[in-house]
């Protein structure tokens, strides 16, 4: 982003039908591009795969028991004095292969505790799906909502949301949050963020704010926004969800039928002289695309709106593009991650990622790292007027990468409410047994002065906005009652001589 007037430091922060909310350990999470492997391969944020852009997931293809974990057992044989008995235990390599996987690749496999007394207790595993389901419980030691295992159908929407459609109703939800930096809510009513277009959500009349108490049914108040989405909202083409709400108090239902539908990665509009981008998330396939589109749109505009509220993130590629849109040159962000190694014995390599004018580069300070000094693909600066970004405490992962590249760059006023604090993210691995994907907490994030803004549940700090402002509670973004938008607004008259 060039020739456009220098921000001080201090002026005064989807996939759908899903829980995008970063409190309840939705997907995104900073995910990383892996390359494909017969085995499951380090995280690494590898630039050499930049040049398709997609969401690409680490083959973790089953590779047997490693050294050191229980050998599977097909049978137990029977003591003096009784019949012999034949005791199945097809799972056992299924469950050895996430187990040891995860625990080579976690940021501290500390937290997953003694590995020994987990293979123990899971001596014999009847079936492969079975071993997917107690791999999952098992791995939840580890305290982190981000490291999980999700089953055959989960792992499949996720694939299917990364292009961009669902089955579903059509909202993004997620539980209310608690102050950054305290945990999360656990309980409670289902908070509906935003309601998406040509859906049967809005054709039914359902609205951000509104507060979901049971589906089918079925009580949500002690489920996770994910479990919500995925067990309740989700589901069979053309199948009724029934949805009871309260609305400013008052009980509410609604009837609509699952349907498949698409949605948008990014929506812009055109207010006044200023163009309007709202970025939903960086985790489809072609995010950081339609955002160039968005910005090649409105080259007449005099200044530009970047609206990264409520998105939970994505991509870490994506998030690297995004700023090379607005960035001419310098660091986006700090990567610190574990790479794969012996669990008694964690290795960790720290790397850095610039934008410059031919190309996004990335250094490492470990010698043997092969992406050391290679540099590749970037997108054409195409911002050079004065940019406000948008955030609140729904901003989170990648969306905060992005955000903090903006700020920390001086590219940028950050206008609203601290982001969430997901400083994490997780390396994807697909091919995992009975079709499950494993999704595993493999690094920390730095913004490029050095912040690192929390863990995504217990420890959050989150980016601070340059100008502090509130929003009613269910506001539509981009509507007349939307203060942060005006206030992001009254900002750029400021930049621009306007005023």
């Amino acid at each position: 982003m060039t020739d456009k007037p220098t921000v001080s430091d201090k002026t005064d922060v989807a996939q759908k039908d899903t829980a995008t909310d970063p409190s309840a350990g939705a997907r995104t999470e900073a995910e990383t591009l892996m390359k494909d492997s017969t085995a499951p391969v380090a995280a690494k944020l590898d630039t050499s795969v930049w040049p398709d852009v997609g969401f690409a997931f680490a083959d973790a293809r089953p590779s047997g028991p490693k050294p050191g974990s229980a050998e599977p057992r097909a049978e137990q044989k029977a003591q003096p004095g009784q019949s012999p008995k034949v005791e199945k235990c097809d799972g056992n390599e299924a469950f050895q292969t996430l187990i040891d996987t995860a625990a080579s690749l976690i940021y501290d496999p500390k937290d997953l505790g003694d590995l020994n007394k987990l293979y123990e207790q899971n001596a014999c595993v009847p079936t492969t799906a079975e071993a997917v389901k107690r791999a999952d419980d098992a791995l939840k030691v580890a305290k982190d909502p981000y490291t999980d295992i999700l089953p055959a159908k989960e792992a499949n929407d996720l694939r299917t949301a990364m292009n961009g459609h669902l089955i579903g109703v059509g909202v993004q939800i997620g539980r209310q949050e608690s102050a950054p930096g305290k945990e999360p809510l656990k309980a409670g009513p289902i908070q509906i963020q935003r309601v998406y277009p040509n859906s049967p959500a809005e054709a039914a009349g359902l609205k951000r704010g509104d507060m979901i108490t049971s589906v089918g049914g079925v009580d949500v108040s002690k489920m996770s926004p994910d479990d919500v989405a995925a067990k309740l909202l989700r589901g069979a083409e053309g199948t009724d969800a029934k949805i009871h709400l309260l609305r400013d108090g008052k009980p509410m239902d609604f009837t609509m039928k699952r349907a498949d539908y698409s949605f948008p990665s990014v929506t812009d509009s055109k207010i006044g002289d200023y163009a309007y981008i709202r970025l939903e998330d960086l985790g489809q396939n072609d995010s950081a695309d339609e955002l160039k589109a968005a910005l090649e749109k409105h080259q007449d505009a005099k200044g530009f709106v970047l609206d990264l509220r409520d998105n939970p993130g994505g991509l870490v590629p994506n998030a690297l593009l995004a700023a090379s849109l607005i960035m001419e040159k310098g660091e986006i962000l700090k990567v610190r991650s574990r790479v794969e190694s012996d669990p008694s014995d964690p290795q960790y390599n720290v790397e850095r990622y610039f934008v410059t004018p031919t190309g996004i580069k990335a250094t490492t300070e470990n010698p043997n790292e092969q992406i050391g000094d290679q540099e590749d693909v970037r997108m054409k600066d195409l911002v050079n007027k004065p940019l406000v970004v948008l955030t609140n405490e729904g901003t989170a992962s990648a969306a905060e990468i992005l955000a903090g590249a903006l700020h920390d760059n001086k590219e940028a006023v950050l206008i609203g409410n601290t982001t969430f604090g997901k400083g994490i993210g997780q390396q994807v691995l697909d091919g995992m047994p009975d079709d499950s994907i494993l999704k595993v907490t493999n690094f920390r994030f730095f913004t490029p002065n050095g912040q690192w803004i929390g863990d995504g549940h217990d420890h959050r700090t989150g980016i601070a906005p340059d100008i502090k402002v509130e929003n009613p509670k269910s506001a539509e973004y981009g509507s007349p009652a939307d203060a942060q938008l005006k206030a992001g607004l009254k900002k750029l008259d400021e930049l621009t001589g306007k005023n």
